[in-house]
């Protein structure tokens, strides 16, 4: 398998899609994806160690990425599945960069859906 076609095989039989990111940021994904295409992996750089690509986490690394690089901010301000108070609710959201100020207080909230609207940011 080329590297070129790999994150398409991830995402084949996912409802994710690339839309909402530049073909910049898929190509430096796709240079960092190791393995074979029956377990692609790539280096979290938050979680600090490898991880597999599954269409979710997939599309996790291209926001992480987005945030650290586009945006500024720092790794140490951000969470994955990070439990969020929804008025009388607890839900996690997928990326969570936390208060500056207040390390336990969300300041930005991503969540991403596939069906039946494009991966976006909340």
């Amino acid at each position: 398998m080329t590297q070129s076609d790999i994150i398409q095989t991830i995402l084949k039989d996912s409802n994710y899609h690339l839309d909402l990111f530049h073909a910049s940021e898929i190509q430096s994904l796709r240079q960092r994806i190791e393995g074979n295409q029956k377990t692609p992996i790539t280096y979290c750089s938050i979680r600090g160690k490898a991880v597999q690509l599954k269409p979710e986490e997939l599309i996790r690394q291209l926001y992480v990425e987005r945030v650290l690089n586009q945006y500024h901010y720092p790794r140490e301000r951000v969470r994955f599945e990070h439990l969020v108070n929804f008025g009388r609710e607890k839900k996690r959201a997928d990326i969570v960069i936390l208060d500056k100020d207040r390390a336990d207080t969300p300041y930005q909230i991503f969540r991403y859906k596939t069906s039946p609207f494009k991966a976006g940011m909340s």
